[in-house]
């Protein structure tokens, strides 16, 4: 019926969604701390999760709470807001090469994230889907410089 945008900028895409009327934006800068949220929180079915950076963009205890502990934190707070009995889905964009067995601090943490949100899961209606892409491309006035070495 409604599809809720959680962000902590509005972009130009996002406002045009927004303008259609069916997209419900949510300004947030805490992504470990989704109180304000829980109203929503307890009316939502299905999550998509995209949130993420580069590791060359931050330290490795920044990538760990990017890409483990915001979503977990997510997570936790959907299912307290919502039961743990009712049936969900969160969809996790990840990373191909995701491993506990890396030598690269980002896979081994990408992995970590699922494995946390999988135990999260364990008997609480949640369904966690991982969404392994190769990479992900740019689109818009930035994507000339980022996508032309992979044409």
């Amino acid at each position: 019926r409604e599809i809720h945008v959680v962000t902590r900028r509005r972009t130009p895409e996002i406002d045009a969604a927004a303008a259609t009327g069916r997209v419900i934006v949510h300004l947030h800068t805490d992504f470990l701390d989704y109180a304000p949220l829980a109203s929503m929180l307890a009316e939502t079915d299905a999550v998509y999760w995209a949130l993420g950076t580069s590791a060359f963009n931050v330290s490795d205890d920044e990538y760990s709470a990017i890409h483990v502990d915001y979503p977990v934190r997510f997570v936790t707070a959907w299912l307290a807001a919502r039961g743990r009995t009712a049936p969900l889905s969160f969809h996790l964009v990840s990373g191909g090469g995701a491993s506990s067995d890396s030598w690269f601090h980002w896979a081994r943490e990408k992995a970590r994230a699922e494995r946390t949100l999988f135990e999260l899961a364990s008997g609480s209606g949640l369904r966690v889907v991982s969404h392994r892409p190769g990479g992900v491309l740019r689109e818009g006035a930035r994507a000339q410089w980022y996508t032309a070495p992979f044409w």
